[in-house]
């Protein structure tokens, strides 16, 4: 695949037959159209255009705006949103809430609220924590304070199931913008919802583009040949996330959620390691002559002899290693790496 490259070493020694043999059960089992991840994976193959259509009309006015945006949501969601938002490099300045009650964490998008013109998008999966509407009515409050009813009316937008939630509570009785479906927001049948693209639109992130990710990842021939290799590998035993570029870390963070496991610190010649790269060079920084320093002067390129150095070393060690490179942090490289991930979840979760 173009927009990303998957490597393997060393991984021959931890997958048997029998392993493989269970994987490709797996497999085949979630791409059943019966099977509990359906909902996320059969809609890839779909028509998307009304998907498109109905997240682009509600983002429209802001993104028109440039509105600051406050984004209250928590959960493995939030720590992907919060990736997405980095990675992507969005001009958009954007406030997560709803995790934490950190007066430092409230008092910079307090400072934004009242210094900016904005809007609230509230994310919920129908169960409100006391940290997700301490948020929301924060922001809801400082929305009525600085414009007319109506105005502040069209600012909030409350993305959630229907049901008895909070936040669909409050968007019925006081005509919030609301964008309801079916599904619970639960991780990962948000993926193909108003709950992912909504936000990620807002960052300016190419919604065609990350759901053609999605849906090329799901249709990749990678599933035919090794594409289950990294649940075999990190089914096996510990995992040591790596990477160069600090964009991975609250991947790393969201990929723990999931999994339920930490990447461990100290590792041994048994630990598997995964390690995530990107290619793009367009953020390079040219430094001055220094001992050590790359010969074209490029810290992209140092960086990436840094990471192969230690890649080889792993290897020598005798440690099973997955390499995961994006072509850039784009929208449809972006949508492939998360597919990728799920997908590989959902394998380990039927073999566990």
């Amino acid at each position: 695949m173009r927009d990303i490259e998957i490597k393997y070493r060393n991984i021959e020694k931890i997958i048997d037959k029998e392993m493989k043999n269970r994987s490709d059960k797996a497999l085949d089992e979630i791409f059943s159209q019966k099977s509990k991840e359906a909902p996320w994976i059969q809609p890839t193959m779909k028509n998307k255009e009304d998907l498109i259509k109905a997240v682009k009309l509600a983002s429209n006015k802001i993104n028109e705006s440039q509105e600051t945006t406050i984004i209250v949501c928590d959960g493995d969601l939030k720590k992907l949103l919060e990736f997405i938002y980095i990675a992507s490099d969005s001009k958009k300045e954007i406030y997560f809430l709803g995790d934490s009650l950190s007066t430092l964490e409230y008092s910079k998008a307090i400072k934004a609220m009242e210094k900016e013109d904005f809007s609230l998008i509230a994310i919920s999966d129908g169960n409100e924590s006391v940290e997700m509407i301490c948020a929301f009515t924060l922001a809801r409050k400082a929305l009525f304070k600085k414009y007319s009813l109506d105005k502040a009316q069209e600012k909030v937008y409350v993305v959630a199931p229907n049901g008895s939630s909070y936040f669909m509570k409050e968007a019925a009785e006081n005509k919030y913008v609301r964008m309801h479906y079916e599904e619970n927001v639960t991780s990962p049948k948000w993926l193909m919802t108003p709950a992912l693209l909504l936000p990620t639109t807002i960052m300016g992130v190419n919604l065609k583009e990350l759901l053609d990710g999605f849906e090329e990842m799901v249709t990749s021939i990678i599933w035919d040949k090794d594409g289950i290799n990294l649940a075999n590998t990190l089914i096996n035993g510990n995992f040591k996330i790596d990477y160069s570029e600090t964009e991975y870390k609250l991947l790393e963070e969201y990929i723990e959620s999931r999994l339920g496991r930490k990447t461990v610190l100290d590792y041994d010649k048994e630990t598997a390691i995964i390690n995530f790269s990107v290619e793009e060079t367009n953020r390079d920084i040219i430094t001055p002559v220094f001992p050590g320093c790359n010969p074209e002067g490029s810290m992209k390129l140092m960086a990436e002899e840094n990471r192969n150095n230690k890649i080889d070393f792993y290897e020598k060690e005798g440690n099973p290693i997955v390499e995961i490179r994006l072509n850039e942090f784009k929208g449809k490289s972006i949508g492939s790496l998360i597919y990728y991930i799920e997908m590989t979840i959902a394998i380990m979760n039927r073999l566990i």
